[in-house]
């Protein structure tokens, strides 16, 4: 996922949308892993 990320954000306009759609599941991924921690 993450080197798909960083391919996605080469400045195309094309995969912005996708690089947001990406943040977003990483953001998820991330409130979820917080929550397994608390």
């Amino acid at each position: 996922m993450v080197a798909r990320e960083e391919g996605l954000v080469g400045g195309e306009n094309e995969n912005e949308p996708i690089g947001k759609v990406v943040r977003a599941m990483l953001e998820t991924v991330r409130g979820r892993s917080q929550e397994k921690r608390r």
